[in-house]
Order: C-alpha cells, then structure tokens, then sequence
C-alpha cells in the first residue's frame, strides 16, 4: 500500500538551559484496505467476513531539553 505522512514541528525556548520540543505526524494510506476471509467453523459450517477500512495514524510528540552544562554567553561592554 502506498502511504503517505506529514508531520510539523517546533522547539520554543524556555530559558538558555530549557527548551521544549512538540511535533505532530499524520500518516495515511492511498488505498483502503480490503479483507475478505472465509473461516471454517465445522465441516458443515463456515462464515465469510467481507470489509474494507481506511488506515490512518495520528502521532504526538512532546520532549523537554535541559541542558547541564550550558554557559551564558559573555557580553563586553565598551
């Protein structure tokens, strides 16, 4: 099956040593999937199941940076 995704991102800055990441994925497929399945029960008896879905996927990310060792930049004044 031919699937396809999109997904977007960002990272907003707390402060110089913590920052937080959130992404956002939407995969989907092309062509829906089809089932078509006999099951026997018995020798005398059997049942078909006959469907079709549509596949897709939400996906959510959430992650925190902290950063142990950063420094601040020194600033020079003249």
């Amino acid at each position: 099956a031919n699937r396809w995704a999109l997904s977007v991102g960002g990272h907003f800055q707390m402060s110089p040593s913590v920052g937080l990441d959130l992404g956002y994925t939407y995969l989907w497929a092309s062509e829906d999937a089809r089932i078509n399945k006999t099951i026997v029960l018995s020798p005398a008896n059997s049942t078909n199941v006959t469907a079709r879905a549509r596949n897709h996927v939400h996906l959510i990310g959430l992650q925190a940076v902290w950063m142990m060792d950063h420094q601040e930049a020194a600033t020079t004044t003249k």
